[in-house]
């Protein structure tokens, strides 16, 4: 029988709700007529003009999450005052396409585009066992599973999400990465957690989400970082010729590694 993700969506925000509960968190669920449609800023922002409390949470609908996943951000994002120390605060995830890069990014070197956050460099495998939390200065969060506190809203001029460009960066980015580059002229850091994982699943009947596992995948892992070494957008004339490149380097390194098992081998047989 297919499962589709909206399954696992629906499974998750029922069993985050039912914990939340159980531990004194108010949730209040948007209605459904609200933030409809294609346009993804402007779903956004009436979910931000609709807002009632203090946070507001937007989950992708082709993303699933562990049960507690609301209370781990909230416990990262504020003290045991309620005070908020970290605004914009999302659970981790990855591209649910090749390259399986992670969807939390940091500025590239020249300061106007975004790139993920990269692992071994960044991160490391180790952050996502401790459940360590990353902060930008000058970052920004996907909003497959994002937290965003209620004086982003009022410090950010409105509209929040939207993607058009500004005069002082003359630059587009989404939705998402919108709202975070302009906060961040606020001195608005965007944080993730990495005790959060959040599937991601292809939108159609799926056997297996990406998880944070894919980017430690050394040769995917080689090809997104040559094809932004290269600055190439993402097409299949760009993929192909990295691609190539990759083969070529995995075949050098695997030459390399055969060649001193040989000499070992050989000391081994002389004794």
């Amino acid at each position: 029988m297919d499962v589709l993700p909206h399954e696992f969506l629906r499974n998750s925000l029922q069993g985050m709700y039912d914990y939340a509960g159980a531990h004194k968190v108010e949730v209040k669920e948007i209605p459904l007529d609200v933030g409809r449609g294609l346009n993804v800023a402007r779903n956004h922002t009436e979910l931000a003009n609709y807002m009632w409390g203090d946070w507001l949470l937007i989950v992708g609908s082709d993303h699933s999450f562990q049960p507690n996943a609301l209370n781990m951000l909230l416990d990262a994002a504020a003290t045991e005052d309620g005070d908020c120390v970290r605004p914009i605060i999302s659970g981790v995830c990855v591209y649910r396409t090749w390259p399986y890069q992670l969807i939390a990014y940091r500025r590239d070197p020249s300061g106007k585009n975004f790139m993920s956050l990269r692992p071994g460099i960044d991160w490391g495998f180790d952050d996502t066992m401790g459940g360590k939390v990353i902060d930008q200065q000058d970052g920004a969060c996907g909003s497959g599973f994002c937290l965003y506190h209620r004086s982003v809203f009022d410090e950010v001029p409105y509209p929040w999400f939207d993607p058009g460009v500004r005069m002082d960066d003359l630059v587009s980015y989404g939705p998402d990465l919108r709202i975070c580059a302009d906060a961040a002229k606020y001195g608005i850091k965007s944080s993730f957690h990495f005790g959060v994982e959040v599937m991601h699943w292809n939108p159609q009947p799926v056997e297996v989400g990406r998880s944070l596992q894919c980017v430690f995948s050394g040769q995917e892992w080689m090809m997104a970082e040559l094809m932004h070494m290269n600055n190439e957008g993402i097409n299949e004339k760009a993929v192909q010729k990295v691609r190539k490149q990759c083969e070529r380097l995995m075949e050098e390194k695997h030459r390399a590694e055969d060649g001193g098992d040989e000499r070992s081998g050989g000391a081994d047989s002389a004794e």
